[in-house]
């Protein structure tokens, strides 16, 4: 039997070296934007409308046919989000890497983790899609598997996980050009009194806010959440906690996508969360959540985190534990 370009490139990938210079954002090749156009019903004339992400976009797989595949769903998707949310913006993306290996992809990058105080000793502990910006403009590094997801998913869970993936780095698109590109060029400079946690908590709630469709599964954000619960329990420790914070958070977001509006996105399970008013000190940070992003999406401003700061203090300093 013929192997698939999907088996093909799973090949590719035991082969790659250790910093394949193609993958680097300064210097790979982009995909022309392909063609594409819509219609208004199945009667309608098919119109041709801009692929949102212009040739921002590199895929660093062998064969050609998939990489106009995967840039064309790439574009597709965008298109979808720009139609859902018409006031995002993808006009600070820099480069939207697919990598048959994250690893190298991380590595060709370093350069420009390393200019913005990133570790990439951290990232290449990670195996999942991300985004993070830099001088030229926002980078997006997704693993070939997540876009494997999206174009032959082997089932429903797969289709969502592939779907939303790449949805929630363009939701991050947008988040991340208010805050580090306001008039234009590169503020990487953050509040003091804001902590970094925060900030991740603010662009993850965003994102997932921003990536789902009602109707799709919240289990592996609830899954999420109950594993930093159960660390906090069990051992915790400020990088715990700030990791608990965040997931709280994403969840929020998640689960108003879905349509649950203030539904409580919290370990219920575990009783502890929910005594010493811990529950209430979470709805003031939902509801924060919640005014910080429709004010966003107003004004086109990246929002003041210093009060999200305070609230979600609130919060840590109910935690059992010692007062972190």
């Amino acid at each position: 039997m013929t192997p698939s370009l999907w088996q093909r490139t799973k090949v590719r990938i035991q082969g790659m070296t250790a910093r394949d210079p193609s993958l680097c954002a300064l210097t790979c090749k982009t995909l022309p934007p392909p063609a594409l156009t819509m219609s208004s019903g199945a009667r309608a004339t098919p119109v041709p409308f801009v692929a949102p992400l212009q040739g921002c976009v590199s895929v660093g797989l062998g064969s050609p046919v998939l990489q106009e595949q995967v840039a064309t769903q790439i574009q597709l998707l965008a298109s979808a989000q720009l139609i859902r949310h018409p006031w995002m913006r993808f006009d600070k993306l820099f480069r939207f890497i697919v990598a048959a290996d994250r690893a190298t992809a991380v590595r060709a990058n370093a350069v420009l983790l390393e200019s913005i105080g990133q570790s990439v000793a951290i990232h290449l502990t990670k195996t999942s899609a991300f985004a993070f910006p830099c001088e030229q403009g926002l980078v997006v590094i997704v693993p070939f598997e997540v876009m494997r997801c999206a174009l032959a998913p082997d089932n429903e869970m797969e289709r969502q996980y592939g779907l939303t993936t790449v949805w929630h780095e363009l939701a991050h698109v947008h988040a991340l050009t208010l805050q580090y590109y306001p008039d234009g060029l590169f503020q990487p400079i953050l509040p003091k009194a804001v902590r970094g946690s925060t900030n991740q908590a603010w662009h993850e709630f965003f994102a997932d806010k921003h990536s789902h469709w009602q109707g799709f599964v919240a289990d592996l954000e609830v899954h999420l959440l109950r594993s930093a619960w159960h660390d906090v329990l069990t051992s915790p420790s400020e990088a715990i906690v700030d990791h608990f914070m965040v997931r709280l958070a994403s969840t929020h977001g998640r689960m108003s996508a879905n349509g649950f509006g203030s539904a409580m996105a919290t370990p219920r399970t575990c009783a502890a969360f929910e005594s010493n008013d811990m529950v209430d000190r979470w709805r003031v940070c939902q509801s924060m959540l919640d005014d910080l992003c429709a004010q966003a999406i107003q004004t086109g401003i990246a929002p003041d985190l210093t009060v999200l700061e305070a609230s979600l203090g609130n919060v840590r300093a109910a935690l059992p534990g010692p007062n972190l």
